[in-house]
């Protein structure tokens, strides 16, 4: 069986990793990149990025082919996102049980820096896939790793979120709240962490069992049983290996052709190549008719197929599982951290609604706060304001606009 050497990529400080290869006798070790020995041959190496990088979402699509939920997956998860979607890589795993597809969404200019860091320091990885995986998966159960200021959960054998250790109570509580009674865990292991009392009283009613364990060996569940098949891997597309290579290929095979052609030869080059486009531009639009006939059969006159899938994707879109207590607090995160929040005091989710405990600097930073959040299409309802000597307290209640 070939060795594997597990990179993780560290938020901070930046340009540090943890590393580990399999086999008996192994132990982790941390520092610089460039400072890890080179590789043995025939070893393989998994790169672990930070999971506050990567958005692990699931959503539903009326798509028959791997290929046709590619080309929907950034109309149907624009909503989820800040960044437009042209900017972001989107790499599909496989459907649940239910028959929703689980989706990693990622930035591509961390993708590529992560790339290149590893490729210069000779440490090209084989896969990519989120830090969660170094939480333990089970049947039937979630888990929960504390690592230092953070925390990786685990909700299923692909899926999972990080976020800051202080966080882990309202969150996990949240997480556990929105699941579904059939989806919902058996069995949450907290590991290096404690039960808060959010997380505590929601179990309880629940009837889920929490349990407490010691922080395990850094990446002891890998190394235990690998990585699961489930888990998504990056480097898909454009960024798998199998393609660079095929680029690496092209790369070198154009200024060869061109150094050994003439003029002549050069000439009726272009010419080829002209058609050669025309052709593929025809074989494309007629591939494009196809697919959009597939997906939606009922449809037999194809004149204009961006105008006419543009309202489908529109409705696909609000029943692609846009809502829910995670997402909508991915949606509003961003703006929680800026200078008019002082501290998050408290969260609860329940019917669709999010009720916020906020300490913010003065009253004209809670009247910035709710335009920014009715411009990302919430709407807002300022429950109470409670002006002090130098905060304001105030409990906001956030729904989608139109729910």
């Amino acid at each position: 069986m070939a060795a594997i050497r597990y990179i993780r990529l560290l938020a901070e400080p930046a340009g540090e990793v943890e590393w580990m290869e399999s086999g008996e006798g192994a132990a982790p070790a941390r520092g610089p990149l460039d400072s890890l020995p080179p590789l043995s041959p025939g070893t393989r190496v998994v790169a672990l990025v930070p999971a506050g990088r990567v958005l692990v979402t699931r959503v539903q699509l009326p798509t028959r082919t791997r290929n046709q939920t590619l080309q929907a997956l950034p109309y149907a998860l624009e909503d989820l996102v800040t960044e437009p979607v042209e900017a972001l890589h989107f790499a599909l795993g496989r459907r649940d049980g239910s028959g929703r597809w689980v989706v990693a969404v990622t930035s591509r200019a961390d993708l590529e820096s992560w790339l290149e860091r590893l490729g210069s320091a000779g440490q090209r990885p084989d896969r990519m896939v989120s830090e969660i995986h170094l939480a333990p998966g089970g049947e039937e159960e979630w888990s929960a790793l504390c690592l230092g200021g953070e925390a990786l959960v685990r909700t299923g054998p692909a899926t999972g979120f990080g976020c800051e250790r202080e966080n882990l109570d309202l969150l996990l509580a949240g997480a556990l709240q929105e699941i579904s009674a059939e989806e919902r865990p058996a069995r949450i292991r907290l590991l290096g962490c404690t039960a808060g009392p959010t997380l505590t009283r929601v179990a309880s009613g629940l009837e889920t069992e929490i349990g407490e364990e010691e922080t395990p060996m850094p990446f002891s569940a890998l190394t235990a049983g690998g990585l699961p098949g489930e888990a998504i891997d990056l480097l898909q597309g454009e960024y798998s290996r199998s393609q660079s290579i095929a680029t690496m290929i092209r790369a070198w095979a154009l200024p060869m052709g061109l150094l050994a052609s003439l003029g002549g030869v050069w000439a009726a080059g272009q010419y080829l190549e002209y058609r050669t486009h025309l052709d593929r531009a025809q074989a494309l639009q007629e591939e494009i008719e196809q697919l959009y006939r597939q997906a939606f059969p009922g449809e037999h006159k194809v004149v204009d197929v961006r105008k006419q899938v543009e309202p489908k994707l529109a409705a696909l879109r609000k029943g692609a599982g846009g809502g829910g207590f995670l997402p909508l607090l991915g949606r509003i995160a961003p703006l929680l951290k800026g200078t008019e929040v002082s501290q998050v005091n408290g969260i609860s989710y329940r019917n669709g609604q999010l009720d916020l405990d906020l300490t913010l600097r003065d009253l004209p930073a809670l009247d910035s706060l709710r335009d920014a959040l009715q411009q990302r299409g919430l709407e807002v309802e300022i429950r109470s304001a409670s002006a002090g000597e130098k905060s304001v307290a105030a409990r906001l209640r956030l729904k989608e606009g139109g729910a």
